[in-house]
């Protein structure tokens, strides 16, 4: 009797632990409204260099920060039009379309795509790769993903939900500028939300070519476990505090963390799929692109590892050969 007792208040307490756990992580890392926290570090200096690392890099924030700027004076002298379109739980999301003036024999725009942030991120923050394809007479689609920049919401799903936004933006593009290629291109989260949106539809529109996901994780899940164990350096601590933040998740935004698997659904995408990843990415390590490129073979699947680049890097360490291989893309798939 003691014994069972002793199991029962051991287990009554690492659930305790887990749920509380769970909802400081929870409101710290996926909604809008977050309790700031002193920084941890897995090498014992000051801020997390390990999870941090890219945003510290000043080849990768120097030029992104440039590329934001102009792309908010553009903003400002009114070249690009603003959108929005209101989701089925009545969020307000804000997009930018930036139109190219090259159109078919037919008169539509011959291609379109849709650039999708990361976390913490907004649609200026895509600013770079807004430049290069605009260049090459695209027209440029970029969203404020739901609880970023100027949408509306205060929880994020890690591509889940974001997933059923894109939707609403191809179905806005597709009607009021109809385009006869449509692509989508994402960066970390965004990445994952892209190919969600792929493998969660269960018909993509026929404009809808080809998947680009830069950076994505196959499991959040997996690369929660391993984030949180650079901090707490303990396996099951770092466990029983993700399944605390999933159960507070799926009991606040009806998501839980399972879910937000883009390799789950690799299988059911009916598109091809372009990856790009830093080979130095210590964030979402390379080896996750090669399992969902294992998953996504049959699909016409490629991936593209760049040596040296860290977490989102991709582009600002090759630049040239990340626009070649877009540009190839496209012609093959168009």
């Amino acid at each position: 009797m003691v014994f069972i007792f002793c199991v029962v208040l051991v287990f009554s307490g690492w659930c305790v632990f887990s749920a509380a756990a769970g909802l400081i992580v929870y409101l710290t890392t996926l909604t809008v409204n977050r309790i700031p926290l002193e920084s941890k570090t897995a090498s014992g200096s000051s801020g997390n260099s390990v999870i941090l690392a890219h945003t510290k890099n000043p080849r990768i924030m120097d030029a992104l920060n440039e590329a934001k700027d102009r792309w908010n004076g553009r903003r400002e002298n009114h070249e690009f039009e603003e959108l929005s379109l209101v989701t089925r739980e009545g969020l307000r999301l804000a997009g930018y379309y930036w139109s190219s003036s090259k159109t078919t024999e037919k008169g539509q725009y011959e291609k379109t795509v849709i650039l999708v942030h990361g976390m913490m991120d907004s649609g200026a923050g895509m600013g770079y790769l807004a430049e290069e394809y605009h260049e090459r007479y695209w027209n440029v689609l970029c969203i404020d993903l739901r609880a970023h920049g100027e949408s509306g919401g205060t929880k994020m799903t890690m591509g889940y939900r974001e997933a059923d936004d894109i939707a609403l933006w191809v179905d806005l593009i597709s009607v009021n500028y109809p385009s006869s290629s449509v692509f989508l291109h994402g960066v970390s989260m965004g990445g994952a939300a892209v190919l969600m949106y792929c493998g969660l539809s269960s018909r993509l529109p026929p404009c809808v070519k080809g998947v680009i996901s830069d950076s994505s994780y196959a499991s959040y899940t997996e690369t929660f476990i391993r984030l949180l164990y650079l901090v707490v350096k303990n396996q099951f601590v770092s466990l029983s505090i993700v399944q605390g933040t999933s159960l507070v998740s799926w009991l606040l935004s009806g998501v839980r963390f399972g879910l937000m698997s883009p390799i789950k659904m690799i299988n059911r995408i009916t598109v091809p799929i372009l990856f790009f990843h830093g080979q130095k990415d210590v964030l979402i390590p390379p080896g996750m692109v090669q399992k969902m490129m294992e998953k996504a073979s049959a699909l016409g699947a490629e991936s593209v590892i760049i040596p040296e680049a860290p977490h989102i890097g991709a582009y600002f360490y090759a630049r040239e050969l990340y626009m070649q291989r877009i540009d190839d893309f496209y012609r093959r798939n168009k």
